[in-house]
């Protein structure tokens, strides 16, 4: 039956990863660099989601191995970005230490058949989407809303919806792959006009946010 876990919160991971099976050295090893990953401590094991986004939006898994059972992961520009080995289900090929972590025994049994499907809800990614873009508050510690006195969402609400300008499309490109995944990883549809309007007024909130942030530095 389906179980709703709860997300303690949520966070960039960066995963050292062998990018080749029979090669050694380093140039064997890279980072896969994962945004926007849930917390969830009562979860079976870590899962790796789709869609992928910025550097990832365009990847491509092919057959790896002489029994065609591996799969690579591949950037469209052809750089390895790492490797799934085939088990009881695909799972990724970390760097052993002392370049990668120490892990621990593996939660699935020998000889058993898992299916395991994860979905991060529309109305959450929703929600999480309007934090990132200052339309609301969080507080850390219990990840619920607090009040903004209304400034950020006004913030928001206000901005316009006119079609995206070339600079802001090469910022969806460049972040995002194209404005059909932006809105789509937040559950909107690029064929309702209402969807695409408010897709617009958040990438151009995360625009902001991120130019503020760069000014700051």
């Amino acid at each position: 039956m389906p179980s709703r876990q709860e997300a303690l919160g949520i966070g960039d991971v960066h995963l050292p990863v062998k990018l080749f099976p029979k090669r050694s050295g380093p140039g064997a090893h890279g980072t896969l660099h994962l945004r926007n990953v849930l917390h969830m401590p009562t979860s079976v094991c870590n899962i790796v989601g789709n869609p992928g986004t910025g550097d990832y939006s365009n990847i491509v898994l092919g057959v790896l191995g002489g029994d065609g059972k591996d799969a690579a992961i591949t950037a469209q520009d052809g750089r390895r970005l790492g490797y799934f080995v085939s088990r009881h289900l695909w799972v990724l090929k970390l760097s052993g230490p002392p370049i990668g972590p120490v892990v621990g025994p593996s939660m699935f049994e020998p000889g058993g058949h898992y299916v395991i499907n994860a979905t991060w809800p529309d109305s959450e990614r929703q929600r999480w989407a309007a934090a990132q873009a200052g339309r609301l508050g969080l507080d850390h510690g219990t990840n619920r809303e607090v009040s903004d006195g209304g400034k950020g969402k006004d913030k928001a609400e206000a901005a316009p919806s006119a079609p995206y300008t070339e600079e802001e499309k090469g910022w969806l490109k460049r972040e995002w792959g194209s404005e059909f995944k932006f809105i789509a990883a937040y559950g909107l549809s690029i064929h309702k006009d209402e969807d695409r309007d408010e897709g617009r007024r958040m990438a151009r909130a995360m625009m902001e946010v991120h130019e503020d942030r760069d000014t700051n530095m």
